[in-house]
């Protein structure tokens, strides 16, 4: 499995460990991604503002992830070395 969103999950983990970064994220994702989503790429940040109507940071986690799910990103390609 490659991971494709490394800083959305790590964004999602702080939210559950910090409840501060929760609500936030619940009342005004806006400024939750202003002060804590930098590291987010645009297509990751529209995500998280399209979540609507999440009860808890739970309900958001699995609205968000069902999102995600539906945007695939183009993959890296990584240099390849070759021995001879």
């Amino acid at each position: 499995m490659v991971m494709q969103h490394v800083e959305l999950e790590r964004f999602i983990c702080a939210a559950v460990c910090s409840q501060r970064l929760a609500n936030e994220l619940l009342t005004t994702p806006a400024v939750a991604l202003d002060r804590y989503g930098h590291q987010l790429s645009p297509i990751e940040r529209d995500m998280v503002l399209s979540v609507h109507g999440a009860k808890d940071i739970f309900d958001f986690a699995a609205r968000l992830h069902t999102k995600v799910q539906s945007v695939r990103l183009p993959f890296k390609r990584r240099s390849v070395v070759q021995h001879q």
